[in-house]
């Protein structure tokens, strides 16, 4: 597994778009941002991640979040869809934690343009 990248933004602000969860995403961020208990915040990290899932499976772009995912994770795209979710969750959270992946995405919410 690799850090996350300033490249890791914009994939993530296109796929943001793409799918449709830039309210979620930045409801959950400004949430988090105003609640510092840690349960608090690790329970709007699983929201956001399975509201992501769930909108992204009704717009069939489960293979655009493997596709986000893979390079960060330093495996194919297919392997990602493969991985056990609990192993997949704890990678994820490797990476980076509650509060890293909470400014990324507010950072990638940010860089989006408002219609």
């Amino acid at each position: 597994m690799r850090k996350l990248q300033t490249t890791d933004v914009f994939e993530a602000a296109r796929l943001i778009l793409k799918i449709g969860v830039r309210e979620e995403v930045q409801s959950v961020a400004m949430r988090a941002a105003e609640n510092k208990d840690k349960r608090v915040q690790l329970d709007m990290g699983f929201d956001l991640f399975f509201g992501i899932i769930a909108k992204a499976a009704a717009k069939g772009a489960e293979m655009e979040i493997y596709k986000f995912l893979a390079p960060i994770l330093e495996c194919e795209a297919k392997e990602v869809g493969e991985m056990d979710p609990f192993e997949l969750w704890e990678k994820i959270m490797e990476v980076a934690s509650i509060e890293k992946w909470k400014s990324f995405f507010k950072f990638a919410v940010r860089s989006i343009p408002k219609n």
